[in-house]
């Protein structure tokens, strides 16, 4: 308590600030100041009995009033922005020693934890797991203050605000809330919400959940604050403090546990080993005894990475350590108290010799120069040959050593798998002379290649033996299957079991053109098929008999003409004698409209004559010339109709005065207003009119139309 009285005492003074002492460990100030209502809490941690306690996850969903009175807290504070779909929170959360399981920091949160002997804001952009040390924490952001430097100026619109800090020695939480969103207070900016902390004496600060979550608690004043919501709002998560003196005679986040004199607040970095704390004598076993500086300081001069208690032989030299390179200069550089070892300067096996003088393999103590020689695939004398001297080695240069089969290792052509020879010796160590070779019957049939046999490795082949049809030279002649079916004996390409009927005669085989010779040159079976002499369609009549299609059973010499397009009676001439021949030769046939296919004068637009015929096959005789009346006025021109195309116009017709000579007499009645003869080329005789009403009155009185008079 006597803390925070040096705390409060050492707070810039204000107008607006009232004290109060709501229990043990406690200070409640209420200020007013620029239209805000600030209301702080602080916290001794030194506190005999005083304990931070967090929500645990099925404690969530509860107002501050309501978990401070479940988990028997003196004061509370809401915690961190959360989801109102499952209340889980947007940072961190644990409480009563366990994290939630719907939470984790991924370091957008600051994270104000606590544990045994120790309380902390962990700043945003650091992430942190549920280390063993937290027990309880809520999250928050952004975070507003870090050693007492801003780190934080977003948010500039003013609201209700909930924050937690804790001072630079680390003994006093101070949890704040400004009421905003009324007439008395105006709520409070991020930027005002850090510097109000600073100024409350924060060393580290991060914003909590603020607007209508914002809530503080005192057992002994109940809400303390306005909340904009009108009463305290559901949340997920909350900071109590609690307090039993019973339990923590020292204050939980305060105490020396290990009892070396130094608490966490104080610097001590491990409160639970006594050998570590500030001003410890700092040892080489990778821990930081001493607090500061990091570990082991002092014991890495070289800055080598290798400190003296891990073997670095000399701490001064950074080239000298262990794992280093070893060079050949007398100097232990890598630390294994061997000088040089590893270089061609140093004797690595102890067989005397060392790589520059010689040695080939300075690892292997049975390998310099000199030493014997054995059979082991190895180069033991180090004068590049393996082997040499004993029988695993290829003297004579073949491939193979003695001890691989080489039956006359002086001799490079013999050894296991080369050619035999016939020489009398056995080339490929297989205990057998010239086996393979001319020399010898290797197949036992009383024939060696040297006599004529043509494959020693065949039994039944050799000279003057039987030929058989098996695709080879049993007889040794130089010819395959000879005599047999399966020979072509006559050379056309052909054998008798593909079909060549006739082996002896070089043209008769499958597919040979057939001749007239009265044989069956193309194995068909048919003799001279194909030829002139051969009846192909079986109508009685060879091509040489003057068959003109012998494919047509029904075109031969005699055969009745029928109109097909196709000379049926082989006489040179197609459908004569039927409706589709132009027997005339006009040009037209019946079929095409010939109406008198004997005459050539007589056709379809022949010119029509005078003779009473139709020579143009429209059924009507010597239409179209003067015998014929044209118009049907029962006059032709012959019989003196002077205009045979008006059926008005004809001898003894009725005159009219139209100008036209309607009854052939040569005479043209004339209507008055038309004068003179018109003289104009093709006029003939004819009469120019004058225009005037009287011509007019003529012209309206036309003769009646043809047609209307008859004779």
């Amino acid at each position: 308590m006597l803390a925070l009285l040096s705390l409060a005492l050492a707070l810039p003074a204000h107008a607006g600030d009232t004290w109060y002492t709501p229990g043990p460990g406690l200070r409640y100030l209420y200020r007013t100041s620029s239209g805000m209502q600030i209301h702080a809490v602080y916290v001794d941690l030194c506190e005999p009995g005083i304990a931070i306690r967090a929500t645990t996850s099925g404690e969530r969903r509860q107002s501050v009033p309501s978990f401070a009175s479940d988990v028997g807290a003196v004061a509370a504070i809401n915690g961190d922005f959360f989801s109102y779909a499952d209340y889980s929170t947007s940072g961190l959360s644990v409480g009563n020693g366990a994290a939630w399981s719907d939470t984790a920091d991924d370091s957008s949160s600051a994270i104000v934890a606590f544990g045994e002997g120790r309380a902390d804001v962990i700043r945003q952009g650091v992430t942190v797991s549920t280390s063993t040390w937290i027990e309880d924490a809520v999250s928050g952001h952004p975070g507003l203050l870090e050693s007492g430097v801003d780190t934080s100026s977003v948010w500039d619109e003013r609201h209700p605000r909930s924050a937690a800090g804790i001072t630079e020695d680390g003994e006093t939480l101070i949890l704040v809330v400004v009421d905003g969103r009324s007439s008395s207070s105006v709520g409070a900016t991020v930027a005002e919400l850090r510097d109000l902390m600073r100024d409350l004496g924060a060393w580290d600060a991060t914003n909590l959940d603020g607007g209508g979550s914002s809530t503080l608690w005192l057992d002994a004043y109940g809400t303390v604050n306005n909340p904009s919501d009108g009463t305290p709002r559901t949340v997920a998560n909350h900071l109590g403090v609690v307090y039993d003196p019973t339990d923590w005679p020292e204050g939980k986040h305060c105490g020396d546990l290990d009892g070396d004199g130094w608490t966490t607040n104080e610097g001590d970095c491990d409160d639970e080993d006594a050998a570590i704390h500030p001003g410890a004598f700092e040892l080489c076993n990778a821990i930081d005894d001493n607090c500061e500086d990091g570990t082991d300081e002092g014991y890495d001069t070289d800055a080598d990475g290798y400190r003296t208690c891990d073997g670095d032989c000399a701490d001064t030299d950074a080239s000298r350590h262990p794992g280093a390179v070893e060079t050949e200069d007398d100097v232990d550089e890598d630390c294994d108290f061997v000088v040089d070892d590893g270089t061609p300067g140093h004797d690595d096996d102890g067989d005397g010799w060392t790589e520059r003088a010689g040695d080939c393999d300075d690892a292997d103590t049975l390998r310099f120069p000199a030493a014997p020689e054995r059979a082991d695939g190895r180069d033991e004398d180090c004068d590049g040959l393996v082997d040499e001297g004993t029988e695993a080695y290829d003297d004579d240069g073949d491939g193979v050593s003695e001890r691989a089969g080489d039956c006359d290792d002086t001799a490079a052509t013999m050894f296991p798998g080369a050619g035999e020879l016939p020489n009398g010796r056995d080339d490929d160590c297989d205990g057998r002379a010239d086996e393979g070779t001319v020399l010898v019957d290797d197949d036992g049939d009383g024939w060696t290649e040297v006599a004529g046999d043509c494959d020693d490795a065949a039994r039944l082949v050799f000279p003057g033996t039987f030929e058989l049809e098996d695709g080879r030279d049993d007889d040794c002649n130089a010819l395959v299957d000879d005599r047999t079916p399966a020979f072509d004996d006559d050379g056309d390409g052909w054998i008798e079991h593909d079909g060549d009927c006739d082996d002896t005669a070089p043209d008769v085989f499958p597919g040979a053109p057939e001749v007239a010779d009265a044989r069956d040159e193309d194995c068909n079976g048919l003799a001279d098929d194909t030829t002139d002499v051969y009846d192909d369609d079986h109508d009685g009549w060879t091509e040489r008999d003057g068959d003109c299609d012998d494919a047509a059973p029904g075109r031969f010499p005699g055969a009745i003409e029928v109109a097909d397009g196709a000379d049926d009676d082989c006489d040179g001439i197609i459908d004569q004698g039927t409706r589709a021949f132009d027997d005339d030769q006009d040009g037209w046939t019946e079929d095409a409209g010939d109406c008198h296919d004997g005459d050539p004068a007589v056709y379809p637009g022949a010119v029509e004559i005078v003779d009473a015929r139709d020579q143009d096959c429209d059924t009507l005789s010597d239409d179209e010339t003067e015998a014929w009346d044209d118009d049907r006025d029962g006059w032709t021109e012959r019989e003196g109709d002077c205009d045979d195309g008006d059926a008005h116009t004809f001898p003894g017709a009725r005159e009219a005065i139209d100008g036209h000579d309607g009854d052939c007499d040569g005479v043209a009645e004339v209507p008055e207003g038309w004068f003179g003869c018109s003289t104009a080329p093709g006029a003939g005789v004819g009469w120019a009119p004058v225009w005037g009403l009287s011509g007019l009155l003529t012209l309206a009185r036309r003769r009646r139309p043809r047609g209307s008079a008859g004779r």
